[in-house]
């Protein structure tokens, strides 16, 4: 018996698994950190809180990914890969199901897709199409796309009640064996043949591979998620400035036009420090030598020295740099919305026109 296991694409789909598991712990553990030096730093407890649970779901979506591996590992090492026609369907309280017709055509089995919506929507047959199957129906096993890749962990409905709701419902999307062309040969050495118009609007592995790539490169909901981050972070800094300390600043020099230099005591660690200011002109006699101003408590920027002369800021970048990243954000996460919106009923549209295609396709071939 040729084991699943030894087919290139398997192989490599198990690869890329695991690569997947480490990139997501890397990235918690780098959140994590990030978190904790946001924290320890003061810029921000709430923007440290949402990092800190930001990496912690991605350390426990990577660890989790290990054992998963290693059962694909132990079953697609026992057997050898089958093709079945098969029809996804949503149930509202068992999430992604799967149902499979058996070799022999007559027998029925449904599963329970343990997979993220990223990785399962694009490959689940919308219409009846054709997917690869490794294990046991009683027990579970791997599904994948024909040519033994991307993975997928099935597991058997148990609840009689739930197995007939989705196998009714599998029924009604018009479930069947289809062509006996259409189904991929998943011994190796044979070229792997994708299900066509008969089928459903599958592609290679491959294929699939390449595609899913591409949407990672350019998914809008990553400029979402970061333009919502960096708008908490610049909404923690404007909320932090409320607090920030008003000082006495003692006058070293003063030039006509207001420049002066300062001397003052740092609020955060004592020492004494010297910088430039602008001075009011206009301030009353004796206190040539007395200002006041304000020392920013929070970010990058924490220490440093502002003031205003009526309604005008003056001294540190704070302020401009933070309403910058706040307007800045605001059009990340409208530009991230629309753009992931128009790209939602794009793919919905996509797969509507192709399970419409494949339906009267198939209905011709019956």
């Amino acid at each position: 018996m040729t084991r699943a296991v030894d087919l290139p694409e398997t192989a490599e789909a198990l690869r890329e698994y695991r690569r997947g598991g480490v990139l997501a712990l890397t990235a918690g553990i780098l959140l994590s950190a990030l978190g904790i030096a946001c924290g320890v730093l003061g810029w921000g407890a709430a923007f440290a809180a949402v990092l800190l649970g930001l990496g912690a779901t991605a350390v426990g979506a990577g660890v989790s990914a290990w054992p998963l591996e290693r059962r694909f590992r132990r079953t697609l090492g026992a057997g050898a890969w089958s093709a079945h026609a098969a029809v996804a369907v949503r149930d509202d309280w068992k999430g992604e199901t799967v149902v499979l017709v058996a070799a022999d055509g007559e027998g029925r089995w449904p599963f329970q897709v343990f997979a993220s919506r990223q990785r399962w929507t694009p490959v689940r047959p919308v219409a009846p199409g054709v997917l690869w199957w490794c294990g046991d129906p009683r027990v579970g096993g791997v599904l994948a796309l024909p040519g033994g890749g991307p993975l997928f962990w099935a597991r058997p409905l148990k609840k009689e009640d739930v197995r007939r709701r989705v196998l009714e419902r599998a029924e009604e999307a018009g479930l069947a064996a289809v062509p006996e062309a259409a189904l991929a040969d998943p011994r190796p050495g044979r070229e792997p043949v994708a299900p066509g118009p008969a089928s459903s609007p599958l592609v290679p592995a491959a294929s699939w591979r390449k595609e899913r790539r591409r949407r990672l490169t350019g998914r809008w909901r990553w400029l979402f998620v970061v333009s919502a981050l960096v708008l908490a972070l610049a909404r923690t800094w404007t909320d932090a400035s409320d607090a920030d300390p008003q000082i006495h600043l003692t006058v070293v020099s003063e030039e006509a036009d207001g420049s002066c230099v300062v001397r003052w005591t740092d609020p955060w660690d004592g020492r004494e420090r010297t910088g430039p200011f602008r001075c009011d002109p206009e301030r009353g006699a004796g206190l040539e030598d007395w200002e006041t101003g304000f020392v920013v408590s929070y970010g990058p920027w924490k220490g440093e020295l502002y003031g205003f002369q009526g309604d005008r800021y003056h001294g540190s970048a704070a302020w401009d740099t933070v309403e910058a990243v706040g307007l800045g954000s605001l059009g990340g996460l409208l530009v991230g919305l629309i753009g992931g919106w128009a790209g939602f009923w794009h793919r919905r549209s996509r797969l509507r026109r192709a399970a419409a295609e494949a339906r009267p396709a198939e209905g011709a071939g019956r």
